[in-house]
């Protein structure tokens, strides 16, 4: 995980959105949002992070709370203290003691076919 220095975007936990955010390199997320979150690098989310809506992205990281689907075209960690209410979708997923997923969690296969919609419409 990249240090702040390392970061190409910061939104910290005062920063609240309403609507859809898109992020074309590294991002450490620690707001809230309501709408589509889609990270095509990386994305880092602290613990103070939380989402309402779909989290889209190349290579996720994630120690907040999603209300939505999270789908992953690399690699998905689900740190200590994350929790996701919706669909789980990875090429990789790896769910660390603490995460909690309510939902379904697709890998493999399964990942490849609910992912070949979300690839093509965010271009991942």
């Amino acid at each position: 995980m990249k240090n702040k220095s390392e970061l190409d975007g910061y939104l910290g936990p005062n920063v609240h959105i309403k609507g859809d955010l898109l992020s074309e390199n590294t991002l450490r997320f620690d707001g809230v949002l309501e709408g589509t979150l889609v990270a095509k690098d990386e994305l880092i989310m602290g613990t103070e992070g939380k989402v309402r809506g779909q989290v889209v992205g190349r290579k996720l990281s994630l120690a907040g709370h999603v209300e939505g689907d999270v789908y992953a075209a690399g690699s998905l960690e689900l740190l200590n203290g994350a929790s996701v209410t919706g669909q789980v979708c990875g090429a990789s997923v790896h769910v660390r003691e603490g995460a909690v997923v309510d939902g379904r969690c697709l890998m493999g296969k399964w990942a490849e076919t609910a992912m070949g919609p979300v690839r093509q419409k965010y271009n991942l």
